[in-house]
Protein backbone atom coordinates (compact mmCIF):
# COMPACT_ATOMS: atom_id res chain seq x y z
CA UNK A 1 0.00 0.00 0.00
CA UNK A 2 2.53 2.24 0.40
CA UNK A 3 4.84 1.75 -2.82
CA UNK A 4 1.29 1.66 -4.60
CA UNK A 5 -0.31 4.79 -2.79
CA UNK A 6 2.42 7.11 -1.98
CA UNK A 7 4.13 6.86 -5.19
CA UNK A 8 0.36 6.47 -7.25
CA UNK A 9 1.23 4.40 -10.02
CA UNK A 10 -0.89 1.84 -12.13
CA UNK A 11 -0.28 -1.02 -9.32
CA UNK A 12 -3.73 -0.47 -7.68
CA UNK A 13 -5.85 -0.44 -11.05
CA UNK A 14 -4.03 -3.88 -12.73
CA UNK A 15 -5.61 -7.08 -12.23
CA UNK A 16 -9.04 -8.78 -12.75
CA UNK A 17 -10.87 -7.60 -9.46
CA UNK A 18 -9.61 -4.60 -7.92
CA UNK A 19 -9.24 -3.89 -4.23
CA UNK A 20 -10.78 -1.04 -1.30
CA UNK A 21 -7.89 0.59 -1.56
CA UNK A 22 -8.12 1.60 -5.41
CA UNK A 23 -11.06 3.18 -3.94
CA UNK A 24 -9.68 5.19 -0.88
CA UNK A 25 -6.45 6.27 -2.80
CA UNK A 26 -7.45 9.64 -3.04
CA UNK A 27 -8.32 9.43 0.41
CA UNK A 28 -4.57 7.86 1.26
CA UNK A 29 -2.69 10.21 -0.68
CA UNK A 30 -4.95 13.12 1.38
CA UNK A 31 -4.04 11.44 4.97
CA UNK A 32 -0.44 11.17 3.67
CA UNK A 33 -0.22 14.79 2.25
CA UNK A 34 -1.80 16.47 5.78
CA UNK A 35 0.65 14.47 7.82
CA UNK A 36 3.42 16.33 5.55
CA UNK A 37 2.14 19.67 5.76
CA UNK A 38 1.76 19.14 9.56
CA UNK A 39 5.46 18.04 9.63
CA UNK A 40 6.63 21.02 7.50
CA UNK A 41 4.64 23.51 10.10
CA UNK A 42 7.24 22.22 12.68
CA UNK A 43 10.11 22.75 10.50
CA UNK A 44 10.69 19.44 8.96
CA UNK A 45 12.54 20.15 5.87
CA UNK A 46 11.84 18.00 2.73
CA UNK A 47 13.74 17.58 -0.46
CA UNK A 48 14.63 20.55 -2.05
CA UNK A 49 14.18 21.49 -6.00
CA UNK A 50 11.87 18.13 -6.63
CA UNK A 51 10.27 19.49 -10.12
CA UNK A 52 13.59 19.97 -11.49
CA UNK A 53 15.46 17.35 -9.39
CA UNK A 54 16.96 14.75 -12.54
CA UNK A 55 16.45 12.06 -10.04
CA UNK A 56 13.10 12.92 -9.15
CA UNK A 57 9.63 11.07 -10.05
CA UNK A 58 8.31 14.43 -12.11
CA UNK A 59 11.44 13.85 -14.70
CA UNK A 60 11.13 10.13 -14.54
CA UNK A 61 9.76 10.32 -18.51
CA UNK A 62 10.62 13.52 -19.57
CA UNK A 63 14.45 14.84 -19.63
CA UNK A 64 15.28 18.03 -19.27
CA UNK A 65 17.90 20.65 -18.83
CA UNK A 66 17.25 21.84 -15.43
CA UNK A 67 13.77 22.62 -15.91
CA UNK A 68 10.61 21.67 -14.66
CA UNK A 69 9.35 19.32 -17.41
CA UNK A 70 5.65 21.11 -16.49
CA UNK A 71 3.60 24.62 -15.63
CA UNK A 72 2.36 24.70 -11.87
CA UNK A 73 -0.78 26.90 -12.44
CA UNK A 74 -2.47 28.02 -8.78
CA UNK A 75 -5.18 30.42 -8.65
CA UNK A 76 -7.55 32.37 -6.33
CA UNK A 77 -10.00 33.33 -8.56
CA UNK A 78 -11.95 32.47 -11.70
CA UNK A 79 -15.09 30.57 -12.70
CA UNK A 80 -13.69 27.33 -14.29
CA UNK A 81 -15.12 24.18 -12.55
CA UNK A 82 -11.86 23.06 -11.88
CA UNK A 83 -8.98 22.88 -9.53
CA UNK A 84 -5.29 23.42 -10.82
CA UNK A 85 -6.42 22.61 -14.70
CA UNK A 86 -8.43 19.99 -13.43
CA UNK A 87 -12.04 19.79 -13.81
CA UNK A 88 -14.15 17.95 -11.30
CA UNK A 89 -15.65 14.26 -12.31
CA UNK A 90 -19.47 14.23 -11.15
CA UNK A 91 -20.55 10.89 -12.32
CA UNK A 92 -19.22 8.00 -10.92
CA UNK A 93 -17.42 6.15 -13.43
CA UNK A 94 -13.31 5.95 -15.35
CA UNK A 95 -12.47 9.41 -16.95
CA UNK A 96 -12.02 7.24 -20.04
CA UNK A 97 -15.22 6.51 -20.54
CA UNK A 98 -16.76 9.88 -21.07
CA UNK A 99 -16.29 9.65 -24.66
CA UNK A 100 -18.11 6.65 -24.89
CA UNK A 101 -21.05 7.49 -22.69
CA UNK A 102 -21.35 11.11 -24.57
CA UNK A 103 -21.83 9.21 -27.72
CA UNK A 104 -24.19 6.59 -25.59
CA UNK A 105 -26.15 9.89 -24.46
CA UNK A 106 -26.15 11.49 -27.94
CA UNK A 107 -27.87 8.54 -29.70
CA UNK A 108 -30.74 8.37 -26.81
CA UNK A 109 -30.98 12.22 -27.03
CA UNK A 110 -31.22 12.15 -31.23
CA UNK A 111 -32.60 9.43 -32.33
CA UNK A 112 -34.83 8.39 -28.98
CA UNK A 113 -33.78 4.76 -29.67
CA UNK A 114 -34.35 3.71 -26.39
CA UNK A 115 -37.94 4.60 -26.08
CA UNK A 116 -38.92 2.54 -29.30
CA UNK A 117 -36.83 -0.75 -28.72
CA UNK A 118 -36.34 -3.31 -26.71
CA UNK A 119 -32.84 -4.58 -25.13
CA UNK A 120 -33.61 -7.22 -27.19
CA UNK A 121 -33.39 -5.54 -30.36
CA UNK A 122 -29.64 -4.86 -29.71
CA UNK A 123 -27.32 -6.90 -31.70
CA UNK A 124 -24.26 -5.66 -30.66
CA UNK A 125 -22.58 -2.45 -28.92
CA UNK A 126 -18.85 -1.76 -30.41
CA UNK A 127 -16.98 0.76 -28.93
CA UNK A 128 -14.13 2.36 -31.00
CA UNK A 129 -11.51 3.73 -28.28
CA UNK A 130 -8.12 5.04 -28.32
CA UNK A 131 -5.44 4.69 -25.80
CA UNK A 132 -5.19 4.68 -23.01
CA UNK A 133 -8.89 3.66 -22.88
CA UNK A 134 -8.67 0.71 -24.75
CA UNK A 135 -6.28 -0.76 -23.03
CA UNK A 136 -7.35 0.52 -19.31
CA UNK A 137 -11.07 0.09 -19.49
CA UNK A 138 -11.00 -2.05 -22.79
CA UNK A 139 -9.19 -4.90 -21.12
CA UNK A 140 -10.76 -8.28 -21.32
CA UNK A 141 -9.95 -8.72 -17.37
CA UNK A 142 -12.34 -5.89 -16.84
CA UNK A 143 -15.25 -7.75 -18.90
CA UNK A 144 -17.03 -9.75 -15.95
CA UNK A 145 -16.05 -7.41 -12.71
CA UNK A 146 -18.02 -8.37 -9.60
CA UNK A 147 -16.99 -5.89 -7.30
CA UNK A 148 -17.89 -2.42 -7.23
CA UNK A 149 -14.30 -1.54 -7.14
CA UNK A 150 -13.76 -3.60 -10.50
CA UNK A 151 -17.20 -2.42 -11.95
CA UNK A 152 -16.30 1.35 -12.09
CA UNK A 153 -13.45 0.80 -14.59
CA UNK A 154 -15.43 -1.29 -16.81
CA UNK A 155 -16.31 0.49 -20.15
CA UNK A 156 -18.31 -2.58 -20.38
CA UNK A 157 -20.46 -2.55 -17.48
CA UNK A 158 -20.23 1.20 -17.33
CA UNK A 159 -22.16 1.54 -20.42
CA UNK A 160 -24.30 -1.36 -20.30
CA UNK A 161 -25.74 0.27 -16.73
CA UNK A 162 -26.60 3.58 -18.53
CA UNK A 163 -28.31 1.87 -21.55
CA UNK A 164 -30.54 -0.23 -19.59
CA UNK A 165 -31.04 2.61 -17.31
CA UNK A 166 -32.80 4.19 -20.46
CA UNK A 167 -34.84 1.90 -20.81
CA UNK A 168 -36.37 1.47 -17.63
CA UNK A 169 -36.40 5.07 -17.03
CA UNK A 170 -40.41 5.64 -17.39
CA UNK A 171 -41.70 8.05 -19.84
CA UNK A 172 -38.23 8.78 -21.48
CA UNK A 173 -39.52 10.42 -24.82
CA UNK A 174 -41.56 12.72 -22.86
CA UNK A 175 -38.81 13.67 -20.75
CA UNK A 176 -36.29 13.54 -23.65
CA UNK A 177 -38.53 16.17 -25.09
CA UNK A 178 -38.11 18.57 -22.48
CA UNK A 179 -34.36 18.36 -22.45
CA UNK A 180 -32.51 21.53 -24.40
CA UNK A 181 -29.28 19.35 -24.68
CA UNK A 182 -27.74 16.62 -23.41
CA UNK A 183 -27.03 18.01 -19.96
CA UNK A 184 -30.67 16.79 -18.86
CA UNK A 185 -29.62 13.02 -20.26
CA UNK A 186 -26.60 12.66 -18.28
CA UNK A 187 -28.11 13.83 -15.28
CA UNK A 188 -31.01 11.36 -15.77
CA UNK A 189 -28.82 8.56 -16.31
CA UNK A 190 -26.07 9.77 -14.41
CA UNK A 191 -24.30 6.82 -12.29
CA UNK A 192 -24.75 6.75 -8.25
CA UNK A 193 -23.59 4.88 -5.91
CA UNK A 194 -26.13 2.91 -5.64
CA UNK A 195 -25.08 1.58 -9.63
CA UNK A 196 -22.07 -0.24 -8.04
CA UNK A 197 -23.98 -1.85 -5.74
CA UNK A 198 -24.93 -5.85 -5.80
CA UNK A 199 -27.80 -5.90 -7.07
CA UNK A 200 -27.14 -3.40 -10.35
CA UNK A 201 -23.88 -5.55 -10.62
CA UNK A 202 -25.93 -8.76 -10.94
CA UNK A 203 -28.74 -7.59 -13.11
CA UNK A 204 -30.08 -9.76 -15.36
CA UNK A 205 -30.06 -7.32 -18.36
CA UNK A 206 -27.28 -5.38 -17.53
CA UNK A 207 -25.08 -8.98 -17.87
CA UNK A 208 -27.32 -9.62 -20.92
CA UNK A 209 -26.17 -6.43 -22.53
CA UNK A 210 -22.09 -7.07 -21.15
CA UNK A 211 -21.47 -9.86 -23.58
CA UNK A 212 -22.51 -7.80 -26.29
CA UNK A 213 -20.44 -5.19 -25.87
CA UNK A 214 -16.87 -5.74 -28.13
CA UNK A 215 -14.05 -3.37 -28.91
CA UNK A 216 -12.21 -1.83 -31.67
CA UNK A 217 -9.03 -0.03 -31.03
CA UNK A 218 -8.84 3.60 -33.44
CA UNK A 219 -9.53 6.78 -33.11
CA UNK A 220 -7.42 10.31 -32.95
Amino acid sequence: MLVAHYIPWRAIRAGKQLSDSKGASAAITTEAAMMCIKRAMRGFVGPKDIFRNPEAIFRFFEKTNGSCPFDITLSNEGDDFAVMGMHFKLGLYEHQSAGALEGLQKMIFESKFAAEHSINDIENINIVAYEPAFGIIGDPAKKTPSTRQSADHSMVYIVSTILRKAFETRDLLSKLQSFQNLDGVWKMLMLEPKDYGHQALFNKQTRELMTKCTFTHGGP
